[in-house]
């Protein structure tokens, strides 16, 4: 089961052609193991990386031993594959699949049938018996590091409350144990990517990765990293003023959720000459006494850009606007326990998937993207008007040290907020 284990990672890893010309073929033979649960490891590590997204998705040999896999008479290792619904393969392309009793070179020389009280096949280890006692003992210990390494990353993080740090491990599942063990054999960050709940519907769920809750519904630590109790760094609410003028009163200081949608303009609130007119920023103003943090302030509809300086500056434009949401927020969340937490498990290799309401998913999940994937599908997703860039998002770039809106032109104009 280890070598399946180190394939796993060398095909996530290392270039293809490195697995297929020196570790495929042992692979394939692991297919024809006597002991069922190395039967089961192939099934469950390697399938993902069949699938049409996966790395071995064309690879038609190691499909083939998935096919020829599946016909076994172990129902558990029959279900797991043909739930996966491969693709067809041919009796010609089975056929042609190596065997370890006849898939020598010179060079592999030795008694296949092993010493007395070893297999006889191409285990990894030779006792059986001893082999699977240690499996066993692995898989026992394994979800117990596990919890005492996320609750000694929630300590580190300054998180006290117990209960809340029991939530989360109570999410702990086999998958998600195997797939932190396999990311720091490889020395890997976690894997992140963002999960949107809805009402009424059952959250999504990945296999693998740990679900955190990012949004005011979800506890304490999903609240201190929400924009809704979030509050504005100081400096970049300096524009927000009574009158929207230079040296006016400033407003009260707000969560960002509410200077966000406060900032938006009617295109009715636009005057002839494309400035703010007085009707705006009396409307902003009953918005910050009055406190109440909505999602929305004015229909979708009636949006005509966003107000984020002085009053002779024109509304910026939606995507432009997403450049001081993005750096509001990283300023204001990222000394919060709740954010240092997250940063600390996915340092440690626990993949995450962030829940929140706006949590569009924008990364591959069946693999690690490099570093040049990753950044264009969040700068992809940036410029994306069709979905929210919301906090979840602002979240993922920050973990995976990805932030798109870096280059982005500085929304707020001479104040220079966001440079």
């Amino acid at each position: 089961m280890l070598y399946i284990r180190m394939c796993d990672s060398i095909i996530r890893e290392a270039p293809l052609h490195v697995f297929t010309e020196f570790f495929m073929r042992p692979l394939l033979w692991l297919t024809l193991d006597p002991v069922k649960n190395v039967r089961l490891c192939w099934a469950t590590v390697i399938l993902p990386h069949l699938r049409k997204v996966g790395r071995l998705g064309q690879q038609r040999m190691v499909l083939a031993a998935a096919v020829r896999l599946r016909s076994t008479l172990d129902r558990e290792v029959h279900r797991v594959l043909e739930e996966a619904k491969l693709p067809d393969v041919s009796e010609a392309e089975i056929a042609e699949l190596p065997d370890p009793e006849t898939d020598l070179d010179d060079s592999d020389g030795g008694d296949m049938t092993g010493q007395e009280g070893e297999t006889g096949s191409s285990s990894e280890c030779g006792n059986v018996q001893v082999r699977e006692a240690s499996d066993q003992n692995e898989l026992l210990k394994a979800p117990e590091l596990a919890k005492k390494r996320l609750e000694e990353l929630a300590k580190k993080a300054g998180l006290r409350d117990t209960q809340e740090i029991r939530s989360v491990v109570k999410k702990l599942t086999v998958e998600i144990v195997e797939a932190w063990q396999r990311n720091r054999a490889a020395k890997l960050r976690g894997q992140v990517d963002c999960g949107q709940i809805q009402r009424a519907k059952a959250d999504p769920s990945v296999v693998g990765f740990l679900p955190v809750g990012v949004s005011k519904q979800r506890g304490r630590l999903g609240q201190m990293v929400s924009p809704f109790m979030l509050f504005t760094p100081k400096d970049l609410q300096s524009f927000a003023t009574e009158t929207g003028s230079a040296g006016g009163k400033l407003l009260p200081e707000r969560p960002l959720e509410l200077v966000w949608q406060a900032a938006k303009i009617k295109k009715s609130e636009v005057g002839s000459d494309g400035l703010p007119t007085d009707a705006y920023f009396q409307r902003r103003s009953a918005i910050y006494h009055k406190g109440q943090v909505q999602r929305r302030y004015i229909p979708t509809e009636e949006i005509g850009g966003a107000i984020l300086s002085y009053r002779t500056q024109a509304p910026v434009k939606y995507i432009e606007s997403r450049k001081f949401y993005c750096c509001a927020y990283t300023k204001a969340v990222v000394e919060t326990e709740s954010y240092q937490f997250l940063q600390h498990l996915c340092q440690d290799g626990f993949n995450l998937l962030l829940l929140g309401p706006d949590g569009h998913s924008c990364l591959e999940r069946e693999r690690p993207m490099d570093e040049s994937e990753v950044k264009q599908a969040l700068c992809d997703a940036y410029n994306d008007p069709s979905k929210q860039f919301g906090h979840e998002r602002v979240l993922l770039a920050m973990l995976t040290q990805q932030c798109p809106w870096a280059d982005a032109p500085d929304p707020t104009g001479e104040l220079a907020l966001c440079p």
